[in-house]
């Protein structure tokens, strides 16, 4: 019995002093240096027009880095400013007032228009007329037609008159050519008749022309009112038809004259704030197409290394598009896990001495950021303080890297007394 107790009391010293051994060991852990990375992204879409940066160069805040075609842009620009010059010049014709060359036009529109209107009830007075009265409809055919005949016999003569003009014209040609065969010295004055003869044929075509014109317009109203009286139905159409148009040039005089009482009167404050607030939301749309130039130009957010380029000079990127990523080498991080038995032995903030194996003998400080509240890699079902060995929690450490010796993807051990 003292044997076993003696035994057991040797092992748990001997366990004991195992523990101690471990925690006076220090802590190694491994992982990989990593760098942040930014991307750069086009907000507007666009065919790349020129990239000034190649994959491993360094760049500085503000750098230039692609640049996409702003065509589109710069048409919609000058739509916008078109827009504004309009609502400008709307604006300031609201606030001057009616010019005195507008009320006038207006006035002669409703001169204009009473006319018109004047002559429309007319027509349509006598289209009533005519289809109440047919005996007055008779008289009007008789009358048209013979109208018509007068208006043909004028014709007949005008022609007869050209005719004889045309006969005059030739001979007088044919004295001017027998003329022009003798010597200038012996040429005779051309007689006053010879002289006007084309001119008199012209004016014999013209007095054909209006004669005809006349007749054509005669025959017209003799046809019209011959089949009105074969068809009086054709009337009744007339009479809707000229109340249409007389209904239509009412219409017409009320516009016309209220243009003109509201030029006279001058806007209203209501129609100049509209006016106003037409030009506000022009101006608006106007800079915030102008202020998007300045996104097709892409530019360094801060300094870095290119890591990669996904467009090149005339591709087509559509909004939203990543066509660059940065990587800034100046702080790096490293990322290890600790076995829970050694969390408490980690704290942010901790300064922890890091082995680079590209770096024989030589030792780089790291600074403890940040210690996982999660563990990580954790069995399925912990029972057993074995199991319980197996946790993990991930720890991240950063690394001043200045003068950017050290790279992304190196390995590296840290060592936590």
């Amino acid at each position: 019995m003292k044997r076993t107790f003696r035994l057991l009391l040797i092992g748990l010293l001997g366990f004991a002093s195992a523990c101690r051994l471990a925690m006076e060991r220090p802590l190694r852990a491994s992982g990989y240096l990593e760098a942040q990375t930014i991307d750069i992204i086009a907000v507007e879409g666009g065919r790349v027009l020129q990239v000034w940066v190649e994959e491993g160069d360094a760049v500085q805040a503000g750098q230039r880095l692609m640049e996409l075609d702003p065509a589109l842009l710069d048409a919609q620009i000058r739509i916008a400013e078109a827009q504004v010059a309009q609502a400008r010049a709307a604006l300031d014709a609201l606030e001057a007032g009616p010019r005195e060359e507008e009320v006038r036009e207006a006035m002669a529109l409703v001169d204009q228009a009473q006319a018109l209107r004047d002559g429309a009830y007319q027509a349509w007075k006598d289209a009533l007329a005519m289809l109440r009265e047919p005996q007055e409809l008779r008289m009007q055919q008789a009358i048209a037609a013979a109208q018509a005949r007068a208006a043909q016999a004028r014709l007949e003569q005008a022609v007869a008159m050209k005719d004889i003009a045309e006969i005059l014209k030739n001979r007088a040609e044919a004295v001017i050519r027998n003329r022009e065969h003798l010597p200038p010295n012996l040429r005779p004055p051309l007689p006053v008749e010879v002289l006007d003869a084309p001119y008199a044929y012209w004016g014999a075509w013209a007095e054909v022309n209006r004669t005809g014109a006349a007749y054509d317009g005669s025959r017209a109203l003799q046809d019209y009112l011959d089949a009105v009286v074969r068809d009086p139905l054709t009337l009744r159409t007339q009479v809707v038809e000229a109340e249409g148009r007389y209904r239509a040039a009412e219409a017409a005089l009320e516009a016309a004259q209220a243009r003109l009482a509201a030029l006279r009167a001058g806007a209203t404050p209501e129609q100049r704030e509209a006016a106003r607030a037409r030009l506000r939301q022009a101006e608006a749309a106007l800079e915030a197409l102008k202020a998007r130039q300045e996104r097709y130009v892409l530019q360094a957010p801060q300094e870095g290394i290119v890591a990669s380029r996904a467009a090149e000079p005339g591709e087509l990127v559509a909004p939203g598009t990543r066509v660059m990523q940065l990587m800034d080498l100046r702080i790096l991080t490293l990322t290890v896990y600790v076995p829970e038995t050694a969390l408490g032995r980690v704290r942010p903030g901790m300064r922890v001495p890091v082995i680079i194996e590209g770096f024989p003998g030589e030792r780089f400080e790291g600074l403890i950021t940040h210690v996982a509240e999660e563990a990580a890699f954790t069995p399925r079902h912990v029972q057993t303080q074995e199991e319980r060995a197996h946790l993990t929690f991930a720890v991240r450490i950063r690394l001043e890297n200045p003068e950017g010796r050290l790279k992304p993807g190196m390995p590296a051990d840290v060592e936590v007394p």
